[in-house]
C-alpha cells in the first residue's frame, strides 16, 4: 500500500485552511490510506501518541506525572509558575522526576503550556475537537478528532487540546 503524503498534507492544510479552525466533520466514510497519512502527521508534529513515553495509560496528561517537573511548582525546561494538578504542555513525558535542568527553558507559550482548572487533565476523551466516531477503524480507535480528522483513542493526547476552561501560558498573560 503506497501513501501519496504530499497529496495527504495538501489536503488537510486545504480543510483547515482559515481562522478560526473549522471542524473536520466525521462523515462516516473513511480513507485508511488517507487517515495513516494524517496520523503520521500528528504524531510527528502534534506530538500525538497511542503509546509510548508521550503516551498516559491513565489520559490525564498532568505535569504531576511528567518527567520534567520540579515539584512544587515548576518544570526543568518550561518557565514560570507551573500547577502539577492542572498543567500539562506538549513537551510532557511520563515518568519519574529526572532533575536535568537545561540552560535555557522554553517559554509557556513556546512550550504551549496550558492549564484545565476544571477538567482537571488533557487527552482527547476531555478536548473540544473529541467526538465519538460514527464507526471505529480497522485498528479499534472508536473517537474522531476533528481538529486531524481522523480515528483516535480516547485516552491519547496532541497538541490541539482545547476546552472552555482550557487557560493558555497563564503564567505569561499580564494582570
Amino acid at each position: 500500500m503506497s501513501i501519496n503524503l504530499q497529496a495527504a498534507i495538501k489536503d488537510l492544510l486545504a480543510k483547515s485552511a482559515g481562522n478560526p479552525r473549522k471542524p473536520i466533520a466525521d462523515t462516516g466514510k473513511y480513507n485508511d490510506v488517507k487517515e495513516k497519512a494524517i496520523r503520521d502527521l500528528a504524531t510527528s508534529v502534534g506530538y500525538y501518541a497511542e503509546s509510548g513515553p508521550l503516551f498516559d495509560p491513565e489520559g490525564r496528561y498532568l505535569c504531576s506525572d511528567c518527567c520534567l517537573r520540579e515539584e512544587p511548582q515548576s518544570c526543568t525546561h518550561v518557565s514560570g509558575k507551573i500547577s502539577m494538578q492542572d498543567g500539562s504542555c506538549m513537551i510532557w513525558v511520563i515518568g519519574d522526576p529526572i532533575h536535568l535542568p537545561v540552560g535555557q527553558k522554553l517559554t509557556q507559550i513556546e512550550s504551549n503550556y496550558a492549564e484545565r482548572p476544571t477538567a482537571k487533565g488533557f487527552g482527547c476523551a476531555r478536548c473540544g475537537w473529541y467526538d465519538e466516531a460514527k464507526k471505529a477503524d480497522k485498528e479499534g480507535r472508536p473517537g474522531w478528532c476533528s481538529w486531524w480528522g481522523m480515528h483516535v483513542v480516547p485516552l491519547a493526547c496532541c497538541f490541539a487540546e482545547s476546552g472552555k476552561d482550557l487557560l493558555v501560558a497563564p503564567g505569561e498573560k499580564s494582570s
